[in-house]
């Protein structure tokens, strides 16, 4: 059911990487006191792009990896792959950050602050969209341990997980501790998208084929029927009711857009299709170009703030993908290919 391609995953890639870029925009407008207020809509597309993005890692974290479940011998591997493709280049925009704070004369940064970004170890890293980096380290080393355990006990680990998540989610409020962390609400998006994943395996491909949509199933019953249940109680866990029904919600969006892609043989747009590509260098780099940029403007062209603000935000969001874009041709391809 699944092709060895997918080009849906990238373009919902791209999608989810410029609902991003809008949302620090917008955020960045109101942080530098270009607006007094926040727009509402776009306020949440930062929350939606990046749920999306939790979404998709599930998913292609499974379809890449399934086959590794049950062999031992492959987790250095994974292990390896999975640190080459996410933290070389977030190092590297990690300490041109840096560079670029040291030139304009910030003390914002000191070296434990360094250190501890380069680590996931800061709640606040330089590079600001580095907290969804921890979630998803974490995540690479659940199924790490799965692929050392195998694909049965892959689902028991999961389910066990759900079981805590929902249970710390609905008796405690959210917290900073870290057992606040490893169970909140960010992991239902990876979770849905596995599930997702188990759920559009080929059974005639892979012997442990049916029994992971049956899984898909069990799992997927159980986030709906929480969430139904939840919903129905009230205010109490609010919260957890809507990240599970979200995270569905967004499951159910990928999973129609790959159904359809497969079914209907659709083209994909090349230009959404090469920014999926770019869509990492992209999340890395825009935020600071864009505070840079705002910043600069505000200072030396006043008028275009104060006068044409939208038409200002827009032109910078465009260039910080540009330069996104040219991170992902000068950099990212020759880092990937030097390290693997």
């Amino acid at each position: 059911m699944i092709k060895p391609k997918l080009e849906t995953l990238q373009v919902l890639r791209a999608v989810a990487a410029l609902c991003v870029v809008v949302f620090h925009a917008n955020d960045i407008a109101y942080i530098l006191k270009l607006t007094e207020t926040p727009h509402f809509i776009l306020m949440h597309l930062g929350d939606l792009g990046v749920n999306l993005f939790f979404v998709l890692s599930g998913f292609i974290i499974f379809y890449i990896h399934a086959k590794d479940l049950g062999l031992p011998e492959q987790a250095r591997r994974y292990t390896w792959r999975r640190f080459s493709r996410v933290w070389p280049l977030y190092a590297l925009i990690t300490l041109a950050n840096c560079g670029v704070l040291f030139v304009i004369g910030s003390n914002q940064v000191n070296g434990a602050e360094i250190v501890s970004s380069l680590l996931f170890l800061q709640a606040k890293p330089i590079v600001n969209v580095g907290w969804t980096l921890v979630h998803e380290a974490f995540f690479y080393v659940l199924f790490g341990i799965a692929i050392v355990g195998g694909r049965k006990f892959g689902m028991w680990l999961v389910t066990c997980f759900a079981l805590i998540a929902i249970y710390t989610q609905w008796t405690t409020q959210p917290s900073e501790s870290l057992y606040g962390w490893i169970f909140a609400t960010q992991k239902w998006y990876f979770i849905s998208g596995l599930g997702l994943a188990c759920l559009l395996t080929d059974p005639t491909k892979q012997l442990a084929g049916t029994a992971a949509q049956k899984f898909a199933g069990s799992l997927f019953g159980l986030l709906i029927t929480t969430a139904v249940v939840v919903g129905i109680l009230g205010d109490a866990a609010d919260e957890l009711s809507f990240h599970l029904t979200m995270s569905l919600g967004l499951a159910a969006m990928v999973g129609l857009c790959i159904w359809s892609e497969r079914t209907m043989n659709l083209r994909m747009p090349r230009l959404l299709v090469y920014l999926g590509d770019a869509s990492y260098s992209i999340y890395l780099v825009h935020s600071s170009a864009i505070f840079h940029l705002v910043k600069l403007t505000k200072r030396y062209m006043p008028s275009l703030c104060t006068n044409h603000l939208t038409m200002t935000l827009c032109c910078i969001s465009f260039i910080a993908v540009l330069g996104g874009i040219s991170c992902y041709e000068l950099v990212e391809k020759r880092l990937i290919r030097w390290i693997r």
